[in-house]
């Protein structure tokens, strides 16, 4: 029966008191047995208050049920942690799906969801991690040294902005890897000077030669991609590296080559040395690791 208003002066049947008032009221009864030997035939919608179980319930048309019932809800306890997600695991049944660690990305495989680290190119995963930085600006050396390197499978060098302090001309700055002068790499490539660059293979001093220096040189950078740095055996190394000249770019020094690090043991070691002892004055230098 719908709801219906009353206005002042309207007759009131017994029909409208039963239908609108009794029909429709919240009924209060001290159990389920009360409510039963009162309302032998309820009607559907009709609510009443169970003073035993502090419970409401309306009548379905079959049943009397708990309008706070939420035996189907999803209870909030399922999660735990900022980022959890709730997957279903069967017909009516969910678990708690834990938020994944930085950098992974949410994959199916066909039968559920998981958390799983990105795949790098040609199907291998490498996920990459800051393994340290170094300040020249704070310190002054002619060599930067990052050590303590395990169970990386690539390694990743970038230098920016470096400065350096005066000293000869054609000063060799390098690559080393282990503390190792590394004598035996094979250098092939480009090398370039200035707009004009040029095949050069070979040229090394006592590392990999990352670019000449020079008192009217300024803004030193490198970046050197180190290949299978966890295995015993020689390591391809990707390298670009370069100074601005004293005049308009691109006048300067820089190099583009691909050169084998001889070794025979996994890396543990990267530096940066000024072969010529002169100390780096500036600039920021970091390590990346790949696993």
């Amino acid at each position: 029966m719908p709801y219906k208003q009353f206005a002042n002066g309207n007759p009131l049947p017994a029909s409208d008191l039963q239908n609108f008032l009794m029909d429709q009221s919240v009924m209060t009864f001290a159990n389920a047995t009360a409510r039963s030997t009162a309302l032998p035939t309820p009607k559907e919608g009709m609510v009443t208050y169970l003073e035993d179980l502090k419970e409401l319930d309306i009548w379905t048309g079959s049943s009397w049920v708990d309008v706070n019932d939420n035996t189907n809800a999803i209870p909030r306890s399922t999660v735990t942690t900022a980022g959890d997600l709730i997957v279903g695991t069967g017909n009516a049944a969910v678990t708690r799906l834990g938020i994944g660690t930085n950098g992974q990305i949410l994959t199916s495989n066909g039968t559920t969801a998981t958390w799983t680290s990105p795949a790098a190119a040609g199907g291998a995963s490498v996920v990459w991690s800051l393994l340290g930085t170094v300040n020249l600006a704070s310190i002054t050396t002619s060599v930067v040294t990052f050590s303590g390197i395990s169970n990386r499978k690539k390694l990743f060098l970038e230098a920016n902005n470096l400065g350096w302090t005066a000293g000869a001309a054609n000063q060799v700055w390098e690559l080393r890897i282990n503390g190792s002068n590394n004598t035996a790499n094979n250098v092939v490539g480009l090398e370039g000077l200035g707009a004009s660059p040029w095949a050069r293979p070979g040229e090394l001093s006592s590392g990999m030669v990352l670019s000449t220096l020079h008192n009217s040189f300024v803004n030193g950078f490198a970046t050197a991609l180190i290949h299978d740095a966890e295995l015993t055996t020689n390591s391809q190394v990707d390298i670009i590296a370069g100074v601005q000249g004293g005049g308009t770019p691109p006048n300067g020094w820089w190099r583009n080559y691909r050169t084998i690090a001889s070794k025979s043991a996994a890396i543990t070691s990267v530096s940066i040395a000024n072969s010529w002892g002169n100390n780096f004055t500036s600039g920021i230098v970091r390590l990346w690791g790949g696993v």
